[in-house]
């Protein structure tokens, strides 16, 4: 069986970015996507350095992603492409057969493992809105890891009162 490498370019609208004080990349993006992301690469417009970082975020979740830039890329870039590549199977034939049993009891499990990422999505914005209100931007990335643990493993208090 051959694969293909192929592109997935993120919208503008999915991905924010800046330099931080020290020269380092710090970024926000959301996966629209319908496949995981392993591996983001960001590349500047300019120059086209690229910057890749390691990640694991499902589809319709939200990541945040600090960079080291030893190569200057803060100082050569003003704006930047956000991109993934991902491998498909071309050709082959399929060497697993399911019964219809089998295809409803992963379909269902698909189906609620996506429900309780929804969830954990919407309670984590839910959060970082309520605690960034009025935050200053260096508190910024604590209020994101403390409501992505939050997200992880919420109280009953936590579903009812940022949960859907």
């Amino acid at each position: 069986m051959t694969h293909e490498t192929r592109r997935h370019n993120f919208d503008s609208a999915d991905f924010s970015w800046y330099c931080n004080s020290i020269g380092n990349l710090e970024f926000d993006f959301f996966n629209s996507s319908t496949r995981t992301v392993r591996t983001i690469i960001i590349e500047g417009a300019t120059s086209g350095t690229r910057l890749t970082a390691n990640v694991d975020v499902s589809p319709g979740q939200s990541e945040y992603v600090y960079v080291t830039s030893s190569g200057g890329f803060c100082a050569k870039e003003r704006s930047a492409r956000l991109y993934f590549n991902y491998q498909i199977a071309i050709g082959g034939e399929c060497l697993t057969w399911y019964s219809t049993l089998e295809l409803q009891s992963m379909r269902e499990t698909c189906r609620a493992i996506q429900t309780e990422q929804q969830q954990r999505s919407i309670i984590y914005n839910n959060c970082f809105i309520e605690k960034s209100r009025g935050a200053e931007m260096t508190a910024i990335n604590s209020i994101r890891m403390v409501c992505r643990e939050i997200s992880e493993n919420p109280s009953m208090l936590q579903r009812w009162r940022w949960g859907p």
